[in-house]
């Protein structure tokens, strides 16, 4: 009986490339009054990609109170740039993935 072998060899590339928060048309700039300043908001989705979580991770951290919105911004939440970065970088470096606190259903 002859036997024949066959060999399939195959390659996977995974190109990742960063993309912008929001195209500069789509920037959302209005004031805000818990930083009295006029600042960018952001969409939840956008805010958690700049947060490296999900849009579910950011509505809890919403409605726990740990991020300051607005829904007068637009029709849906609006998160505030400036109140994100400070409160992320208020976070300790070992919880969850290096500045924000683990998903709640992680552990």
């Amino acid at each position: 009986m002859r036997r024949t072998k066959i060999t399939i060899v195959t390659r996977e590339l995974l190109s990742v490339q960063a993309q912008p928060i929001s195209s500069p048309a789509a920037v959302t700039e209005a004031w805000c009054a818990a930083c009295a300043a006029r600042v960018v908001w952001l969409t939840p989705d956008e805010a958690a990609a700049a947060a490296g979580y999900d849009t579910r991770q950011v509505y809890r951290w919403i409605e726990a109170g740990a991020l300051h919105f607005s829904e007068a911004v637009a029709a849906a939440p609006r998160l505030c740039l400036p109140a994100l970065l400070r409160w992320a970088q208020t976070q300790t470096a070992d919880a969850g993935r290096g500045c924000l606190p683990a998903p709640a259903d992680a552990a």
